[in-house]
């Protein structure tokens, strides 16, 4: 029954469609109309009267039933669309997750803000600390990293005193790894950058210092001479400068 109403309905649409198919289905409703009625009309004139009005009668169910079924299928039509499946939307998880990933890995890739220049400077001596301290642990290896990785930055932050400074303990450092020669020429560039500065007091620190490598390598005259150098340029009321005279006593 459903299947014969389902049928019915779609001749109906058919015939009531602005279509050029609806068109031509109407033409030929009407030329088979118009036969019938011909043939209906002759059967009549010869005396099939009940007959023709049986057919009549078949013909107008017929009609009504598919009006009815045309109306009942355009009010059951929203119920349908509403009723019909939707079709499932493609996943974004995996893409979305891709993106978040690609986006995670761009900010990771995003250089990290650099430190100020108090904070450069703080960790400049930071690293020259643990350098002595490795130097008088006996780590030379390390006591030569740490003061290296100092030198790098002040030099970036143009710190001229921090780099005489820093040359001088890297003097130290290489010294006592028994690299005189290297310890000779860091001592030097720290007191070239000092005497720019015209910080004699420190001047006199570093000259001290190389008359102790003199020393230590068995070059006495050349320790003595800048072990005196060292007191012209000492404060005699520090504490550096008694130290630099008991060492001149002493190779004396």
């Amino acid at each position: 029954m459903g299947l014969g109403n389902e049928t019915l309905a779609a001749v109906v649409r058919t015939g009531c469609a602005r279509t050029p198919e609806g068109a031509r289905f109407r033409r030929r409703v009407l030329a088979v109309g118009g036969f019938a009625l011909l043939l209906l009309g002759f059967l009549a004139a010869i005396g099939f009267g009940r007959l023709v009005l049986l057919v009549a009668g078949a013909v107008l169910v017929f009609a009504a039933g598919g009006v009815l079924v045309l109306v009942g299928g355009a009010v059951a039509l929203p119920h349908l669309r509403r009723a019909r499946p939707r079709m499932p939307r493609p996943r974004l998880t995996h893409i979305a997750g891709r993106s978040s990933s690609a986006l995670g890995k761009l900010f990771r890739a995003r250089p990290r803000p650099r430190q100020s220049v108090a904070g450069r400077r703080r960790q400049a001596v930071r690293l020259n600390a643990r350098g002595a301290s490795e130097r008088r642990s006996g780590n030379i290896r390390a006591a030569v990293d740490h003061h290296r990785q100092a030198l790098e930055i002040v030099r970036e932050l143009g710190d001229e005193r921090g780099e005489a400074l820093t040359l001088n303990s890297l003097a130290l450092a290489v010294a006592r790894g028994g690299d005189d020669d290297a310890a000779l020429a860091h001592f030097g560039r720290s007191l070239a950058l000092l005497r720019e500065l015209d910080d004699a007091q420190t001047e006199g620190q570093v000259v001290a210092n190389i008359g102790l490598v003199h020393g230590r390598g068995g070059r006495r005259q050349q320790s003595a001479e800048c072990l005196r150098a060292a007191l012209e340029k000492l404060s005699p009321e520090t504490t550096d400068y008694h130290r630099v005279e008991e060492h001149l006593r002493r190779a004396g």
